[in-house]
């Protein structure tokens, strides 16, 4: 009783204490999983079933359906389920990677865009039984996407052309990328024993010169044409940077830019996703979308024309290690209260890491430096 009171405790909490006056933004949320050690899946679409019949506690529809699903190279013969709710939206458990052997262990549950705070609520609730289930579990690599509407950023809604002004998007990447120490402090992602993975790095860790152009540009200069054109200009830059696969062009981001302004392997859609959390407790879910949402809707009223290294002297090679242990102990504190005021939250909600907070370093963390760095030499 004293759980459930707790996680509608802070539920309330996070609606009280952030932008009550935005208005609700569509958000698809992503949830990666391991199966748990009693657990023996087969065949591992069994899993699929077992996940969305639990989906349905909360959000009812249809009979679950597996499809091939053959995303990658190395992901050929797999399947994934979905199921369409009472409302007509799809629900998905698609494979994922939860093994050190790269084998697609892993079940991601993908929702559809949430379009209210009860829906949220709901999906909360969901959380908790999933877990209550036993059978699937926190994973080594497991994280949680937020996925947000942002088409609002684009000048024309209905029909986008290449002369569309995106400048507030463009505001938006440049208060990001200024804060991300902040953002990592609020966040705290720790999943492979680092702050900092390889699976959602910032732009402004290594595309800095992008970044210092992107600023440069005047409001009026902020088409979609142009910026893209300089998002262009340092793609064979990114290639490098995404061990020379198409596939994770412009991808393995913090913030994925790349869906809004059609890069890389990329379709057209006016969203923007946030990959830095990991699998988040039922209780934090709302109050990870509402920083999210809080970024969103701060970041697009502040014009800015200046690319701040939020890195320092750090240099873009570090291992992530090295990273993670700058991230941690080069933290303003003035500048992220005052940063937390401005999201309307206040340091109780979000208390930054500590100096001496241990961090479990093993040797995936530097494994998955060393992998990285390959690009760079």
């Amino acid at each position: 009783m004293r759980k459930v009171f707790r996680l509608f405790f802070i539920l309330f909490l996070s609606l009280y204490i952030s932008g009550a006056n935005w208005l609700f933004r569509p958000v698809g949320i992503e949830f990666e999983y391991a199966a748990s050690e009693n657990t023996n899946f087969k065949p591992i679409t069994e899993g699929y079933v077992k996940l969305l019949d639990i989906v349905k506690s909360e959000f009812p529809g249809g009979v679950t359906q597996l499809k091939d699903w053959n995303r990658y190279q190395d992901a050929l013969g797999t399947q994934y389920g979905f199921f369409i709710d009472e409302t007509g939206r799809q629900w998905k458990a698609v494979p994922e990677i939860m093994s050190d052997d790269g084998s697609f262990d892993g079940f991601e549950l993908v929702t559809p865009p949430l379009t209210s705070t009860v829906e949220l609520e709901k999906l909360s609730i969901l959380l908790v039984k999933i877990k209550n289930s036993g059978l699937f579990v926190t994973g080594k690599y497991s994280s949680t996407h937020y996925t947000s509407d942002v088409s609002d950023l684009n000048e024309s809604s209905d029909k986008i052309s290449d002369d569309d002004n995106i400048a507030k998007f463009v505001d938006l990447i440049l208060f990001i990328e200024n804060h991300i120490i902040e953002i990592y402090h609020m966040i705290q992602p720790q999943r492979y024993g680092t702050v900092m993975n390889e699976f959602a790095v910032p732009l402004s860790f290594n595309q800095r010169d992008l970044l210092h152009e992107l600023a440069a540009l005047p409001k009026a200069q902020r088409t979609r044409k142009n910026v893209k054109a300089i998002f262009i200009k340092y793609q064979d830059h990114e290639f490098n940077l995404s061990r020379q696969l198409n596939e994770n062009l412009w991808k393995l981001r913090a913030f994925n830019y790349a869906k809004f302004l059609e890069l890389g392997d990329f379709s057209l859609a006016l969203i923007l996703e946030m990959r830095l959390s990991d699998l988040v407790e039922p209780d934090r879910l709302i109050l990870i979308e509402r920083l999210f949402k809080a970024i969103i809707e701060t970041g697009i009223t502040e014009e800015t024309y200046k690319f701040s290294n939020p890195f320092g002297s750090i240099s873009p090679i570090a291992n992530f290690v090295e990273v993670s242990e700058y991230i941690k102990n080069n933290l303003d504190k003035n500048r992220y209260l005052h940063l937390l005021k401005k999201l309307n939250f206040n340091e109780s909600i979000f208390p930054p890491f500590h100096s001496t907070d241990p961090m479990s370093h093993d040797d995936t963390s530097f494994n998955s430096c060393d992998i990285y760095l390959l690009a760079f030499n």
